[in-house]
């Protein structure tokens, strides 16, 4: 098969750690491949994979040379399919099948004649969840029985870590890049909220991630009197001690075509709060696993922190049923049956 991404390894994100685990479960499955990205510029003989440094005509030439002898095509981004009007009559008998992850195919303006003559082109799709499908097969005409769900993972991360908190406050917890503003609003939400927080009960705010928007965020943490109670990490390399160590993760972002930071929450038995309307609820189940709360309730967020916050017991109960959720949902063992099954579909 031939695999094609926007970017796979050279970025950071849900979508990209989806394109690396593909990869890994299509060589624990034993399937023959070659992996192309357009953006990437490291290429790996192991991996089968190609990068192209942004060079189209470059990504164009190794399409051509690898797709004779390939009898599926996967598209790993919708945002590649106006490629396929190029090379439509040479690859037409070909099994194509396009990868779907949220805001890409949710929201109506990103669409285009190109996009839409191509989806009705595929084979069948794979969403990364059942919010994404539902929003897709509203954007284009598909027939919805041929959207398939194809969940993301994560591979365990090493546990009995030390406590990287200083203190003994409680812990709340985001990790986000701070590279793209509807992101920052999540914390933002937060923030709004965590003065009400701090006239009941002495809590910390912890952020990791970096982007153009850090500077942003500081200043307006600054303009709110919290510096003591808010702490921006920048770039963690291991996040894993504080997801084992913090008592509550949040991500409160409406645009999260699944969340896969919330499967990381919910390996180390961690209660999450997340937004209704998004990806995160396939992940969260509310009120047993965490909360799911709309975006723009200042009070329901509130709320629902202040519950977690007043009662251990519920934190412990649902972070332990969070924990269940992911070893019996979303391992990578499940991930790798569920490709075969799809491959085999």
């Amino acid at each position: 098969m031939l695999l094609l991404t926007l970017n796979t390894f050279d970025c950071k994100g849900g979508i990209e750690t989806f394109n690396q685990y593909f990869i890994q479960a299509l060589l624990k499955n034993k399937y023959s491949y070659q992996s192309i990205s357009l953006y990437d510029t490291t290429s790996d003989l192991n991996l089968k994979h190609k990068g192209c440094a942004g060079n189209i005509f470059r990504f164009i030439i190794y399409f051509i040379k690898n797709i004779s002898e390939k009898k599926i095509i996967i598209w790993g981004h919708i945002n590649l399919i106006p490629l396929l009007f190029l090379f439509y009559p040479f690859i037409k008998h070909k099994r194509n099948i396009l990868i779907i992850h949220g805001i890409d195919v949710w929201n109506p303006l990103y669409r285009n004649c190109l996009k839409v003559w191509g989806v009705k082109k595929m084979d069948e799709v794979w969403s990364v969840s059942n919010y994404t499908k539902k929003r897709f097969v509203e954007n284009y005409p598909y027939p919805f029985e041929k959207v398939h769900i194809f969940p993301n993972t994560i591979l365990p991360k090493k546990t009995d870590n030390s406590n990287p908190y200083i203190g003994e406050n409680l812990k709340l917890l985001s990790i986000l890049r701070l590279q793209n503003k509807e992101k920052v609003l999540s914390v933002l939400r937060v923030l709004d909220v965590l003065p009400d927080i701090l006239k009941k009960y002495t809590v910390e705010f912890y952020i990791i991630g970096e982007g153009v928007y850090k500077n942003q965020l500081i200043n307006r943490i600054n303009e709110k009197g919290l510096s003591t109670y808010v702490h921006i990490l920048g770039h963690i390399a291991d996040t894993a001690p504080y997801l084992e160590h913090c008592d509550i993760f949040t991500l409160v972002s409406d645009t999260e075509g699944f969340g896969i930071v919330l499967l990381e929450a919910m390996q180390f038995a961690k209660p999450c709060i997340a937004a209704t309307n998004t990806g995160s609820e396939d992940v969260i189940r509310n009120g047993e696993s965490g909360f799911l709360v709309n975006s723009d309730d200042a009070f329901e967020l509130l709320q629902k922190l202040l519950l977690l916050i007043e009662n251990k017991d519920l934190r412990t109960k649902m972070g332990k049923r969070g924990q269940e959720i992911f070893e019996s949902t979303f391992t990578f063992e499940h991930f790798c049956e569920k490709q075969k099954q799809l491959l085999l579909f």
